[in-house]
């Protein structure tokens, strides 16, 4: 999974905006182009993309321009010729309020889950020097972090097929089967706390982990669904079901009654007294 971020868009005239990435795990090259249309009220599209090697998956929150339609329409009633508009940030399921700077009406837009629907093949990707460069650029940049990834274990005493040190535990995790690759810095760590005790910088979320079995790199999406590791099939997480006896940080067990009991979260609150006038019975009248 490639994550794209402030892709710009390719308007009718105009340069033709192109956005190219290297897949960070299996060094293929993606490329995508966003040609944005019309939103009125009741509208359901967006935009098109133009992808090459990859298809969309998700929509991060994207930044919409906003103009009232009477001043977009050049109604009569408003002096201005040309409307100014008005940008918002609007994330999926959430809404976002502005006013009209022409009219100062109250403008709004809601973004649902969006649903990503196959067309016939549009422009095609590729074919000018921006693109030609990009691709290059990226082409490298895979090059020398895959380079510095290997010789980064290396240095860590690592040996593709072998266990890590500890299999993986550290003082703060001893029963850890796993390292984690941080993309904040690209280095591995095998927590949160080890990755702060030594950088600089705040730790971004990890997507990719390293077994501490075999010293395979893989997503930990994949290894979340069955708990295995897809190298050597030795079990490196508990599989994510929603059937744990513990909390697990929102997806374990809620039901207290199969909790375990060396959850703090079983009896959480069960020794609170409540006020004596939530519970008195009213006076009749």
């Amino acid at each position: 999974m490639v994550e794209l971020k402030g892709i710009p868009p390719t308007l009718r005239v105009g340069k033709d905006n192109q956005m190219w990435r290297a897949c960070d795990t299996c060094t293929s090259i993606v490329g995508v182009r966003f040609r944005p249309d019309w939103i009125f009220a009741g509208c359901t599209t967006v935009g098109f993309l133009d992808c090459s090697g990859c298809a969309p998956m998700d929509l991060l929150p994207s930044k919409f321009t906003l103009f009232c339609e009477p001043c977009a329409m050049n109604d009569d009633t408003v002096e201005e010729s040309k409307p100014a508009s008005t940008i918002v940030n609007v994330g999926i399921s959430t809404s976002a309020n502005a006013a009209c700077r022409t009219c100062y009406s109250r403008l709004g837009i809601e973004l649902q889950e969006p649903h990503f629907v196959q067309l016939q093949s549009g422009p095609s990707l590729g074919g000018t020097a921006n693109a030609t460069s990009m691709i290059s650029r990226e082409v490298e940049r895979t090059r020398k972090a895959k380079v510095n990834r290997r010789e980064e274990l290396a240095r860590l005493g690592v040996v593709p097929g072998q266990p890590l040190p500890n299999h993986g535990a550290c003082k703060h995790f001893s029963r850890s089967k796993r390292w984690l690759r941080f993309p904040c810095c690209g280095k591995a760590y095998p927590c949160v706390t080890c990755h702060d005790d030594k950088e600089d910088h705040d730790y971004e979320y990890a997507q990719i982990m390293i077994c501490g079995h075999c010293a395979k790199e893989q997503r930990i999406s994949k290894a979340e669904q069955t708990g295995l590791c897809i190298g050597c099939g030795l079990q490196v997480l508990k599989k994510i079901d929603g059937n744990h006896a513990f909390w697990q940080g929102g997806t374990g067990v809620r039901d207290r009654a199969r909790m375990s009991r060396k959850d703090s979260k079983k009896f959480q609150g069960l020794g609170k007294t409540v006020a004596q006038k939530k519970v008195a019975t009213p006076k009749k009248s």
